[in-house]
């Protein structure tokens, strides 16, 4: 049993279950959005390549693996897609990121053979 201080306050209901969105530096945010730019000209191997490094520097950004599994999905590796969204389901902070996770999850599985 763990003693309870009198002055402890439990959480607002609507903070319980949501975590503060990380701290990411801007180059992450750069690399992301220099990705993005990558995937709209079909240059999926470069920018891969960028979001790469954006996970080595930030490796627990949600938003690296959406992107990810993304190129993966268009480049038809429904494998690396599935395991992209999931990661990124699981290290989502609020529940807008981990529904945008399962409606990718859902959409790719109707390409899996």
């Amino acid at each position: 049993l763990v003693a309870k201080r009198s002055d402890a306050k439990a959480p607002e209901k609507n903070e319980r279950y949501e975590t503060k969105e990380p701290s990411v530096p801007n180059v992450v945010m750069s690399l992301i959005e220099q990705a993005k730019t990558w995937t709209s000209e079909q240059r999926f191997d470069r920018a891969i390549q960028l979001l790469e490094r954006a996970q080595r520097i930030a490796p627990n950004y949600s938003r690296i693996y959406l992107n990810l599994g993304r190129i993966y999905s268009e480049q038809g590796e429904p494998e690396a897609a599935r395991q992209m969204f999931h990661r990124a389901e699981s290290l989502a902070v609020n529940e807008q990121e981990r529904r945008e996770a399962r409606r990718a999850l859902s959409n790719e599985r109707v390409l899996w053979p």
